[in-house]
């Protein structure tokens, strides 16, 4: 795109194909958005559970607590590692 040894021609044919994409598009009557699961309502109502859920939908569905229990075992098992050290010694 940003070639400087581009013509007036080469120009202009690119903005014809530009405007030839443009013109070709066509408008959906009724465009659903990524992830919209409720097809069939097509009123757009809510569908009953309109309560959102606490989390971020990144797909990302961690256990804090397992993640709590996991740091906890590991600092237990540092600090059984370093009394058998001292113990040795």
């Amino acid at each position: 795109m940003l070639d400087e040894g581009a013509t007036q021609e080469m120009v202009d044919q690119a903005l014809a194909d530009l405007q030839d994409a443009i013109d070709s598009l066509v408008k959906l009557s009724n465009p659903q958005q990524p992830g919209d699961d409720n097809k069939d309502n097509e009123n757009n109502e809510p569908s009953g559970n309109t309560k959102p859920s606490g989390g971020v939908h990144t797909g990302d569905n961690i256990d804090l607590g397992a993640s709590a229990l996991f740091l906890l075992l590991c600092g237990a098992a540092l600090v059984m590692v370093k009394r058998k050290k001292e113990q040795n010694n």
